[in-house]
């Protein structure tokens, strides 16, 4: 559906047999579509997109676009008197745009990454079995003063935490793959010193001496 609520008409490839819009007819000033493209996006964006293309095609729409003396002709003329068509033009600001978002985004990564790191740190929580308190109850002896039940609790160092009171509890697994990954840490199967022993058609005993004196001078 096109913006002006009218359906882009079709037509059959007379050699593939596929289906495929039909090009359009209207004058340039006229393609309500090409026209609205061309309002929908800041005329400083638009030279900043063209002029930072490597198709010269393009480079002279933003030539023209500054041009005093082009100054009443609109985009979709101009593009399309430089061989440029509305998909071109389409695609060329959307990657423009996308190009400003990753680079916009870029300079949010140390922090994150920052973040992955300090997800991934050991830390010191609380202890879960005596809430911290480094103590546990082992018993109470509840005696009677003056005709008053007392109850007097026996504390003892909890054997979770050994009396600290505090647990080390490990990191998100999920940031330390991540950051292994990154620091390319992880996925190494093979040994780092590798030995590798071309025995060809020499026989058993004299491989393993090879193999003996090998060893021997790594040894020394």
């Amino acid at each position: 559906m096109n913006f002006d609520g009218q359906r882009p008409k079709q037509v059959r490839d007379r050699k593939t047999g596929e289906w495929k819009l039909a090009k359009r007819k209207a004058p340039p000033n006229k393609d309500t579509v090409f026209r609205r493209l061309e309002h929908s996006v800041p005329r400083e964006e638009w030279l900043a997109a063209l002029d930072a293309s490597d198709n010269p095609q393009v480079n002279a729409i933003a030539r023209c676009m500054v041009d005093p003396s082009m100054s009443k002709f609109s985009l979709p003329t101009i593009a399309r008197r430089c061989g440029v068509q509305y998909t071109q033009l389409l695609k060329l600001i959307t990657q423009h745009r996308l190009d400003q978002g990753l680079l916009a985004m870029s300079a949010h990564v140390p922090q994150v990454l920052e973040d992955v790191a300090v997800d991934a740190k050991s830390q010191m929580v609380p202890c879960p079995a005596c809430e911290g308190k480094g103590q546990r109850v082992v018993a109470t002896v509840t005696t009677t003063i003056d005709k008053k039940k007392v109850e007097e609790e026996h504390l003892s160092a909890c054997y979770a935490c050994e009396g600290t009171g505090k647990l080390r509890k490990a990191g998100d697994s999920d940031a330390r793959k991540l950051m292994f990954d990154t620091l390319k840490l992880t996925g190494q199967k093979a040994p780092l010193v590798a030995q590798q022993f071309n025995l060809g058609s020499v026989s058993p005993e004299a491989a393993l001496d090879e193999v003996a004196s090998v060893l021997d001078r790594n040894k020394s």
